[in-house]
């Protein structure tokens, strides 16, 4: 028999099931931990990045998340645009950001200027692409618009721009700086193998 569990359901449903096996209790204690760390990605990234006023780079450009975290903040946040209309139907107020181009630093002073996303819903944002390529710090900025996406999914809307394509962010930088990135996290010994 197989079922559908959403993630909320899996935890209570692996204390109903009985494991069986020692060896089954050990498997299914590390999916449940991986399930719940994947819940903890989007808060991680946004406790790290989201510091609108106190925000510094990186030293030695060294991006906080592994490839494994980042993926699964990726998987996460297509989950949630996989559900959503093609057109969207947004309403009055919001606001709306484009074009940000890895500028980091921008997005933190719009943050700063008009609030973050919270779980209260009283500032709802739409993103019109073009996220990364040009500027200094896409990784940042790509991954803080989706772990926002991810934890405020009705709050934080974002559109795909051109250099989402991964044919123009091979030409303008994206691509270029997560190689350079993650040879420098290899570098350092925390490279994911």
């Amino acid at each position: 028999m197989v079922r559908q569990l959403s993630i909320d359901q899996f935890e209570n449903e692996g204390r109903r099931v009985s494991y069986g096996t020692p060896e089954n209790a050990t498997a299914a204690r590390k999916l449940l931990d991986r399930q719940m760390s994947i819940n903890s990605i989007p808060k991680k990234v946004i406790a790290s990045l989201l510091k609108p006023r106190g925000w510094k780079p990186p030293v030695r450009r060294q991006f906080f998340l592994d490839c494994n975290e980042i993926a699964d903040l990726c998987d996460s946040a297509e989950r949630i645009f996989s559900s959503e209309p093609s057109v969207l139907q947004l309403k009055a107020p919001i606001k709306i950001f484009g074009d940000l181009h890895g500028q980091f630093g921008d997005l933190m002073r719009l943050f700063d200027e008009y609030g973050s996303p919270s779980t209260a819903g009283d500032i709802d944002y739409l993103f019109l692409g073009d996220y990364v390529d040009r500027g200094q710090h896409s990784l940042e900025t790509m991954s803080l618009l989706l772990a926002l996406k991810v934890e405020y999914p009705q709050n934080v809307h974002l559109i795909r721009g051109n250099h989402e394509a991964a044919d123009i962010n091979a030409l303008f930088g994206f691509r270029i700086e997560c190689i350079e990135r993650r040879a420098k996290e290899m570098a350092s010994g925390h490279g994911i193998v």
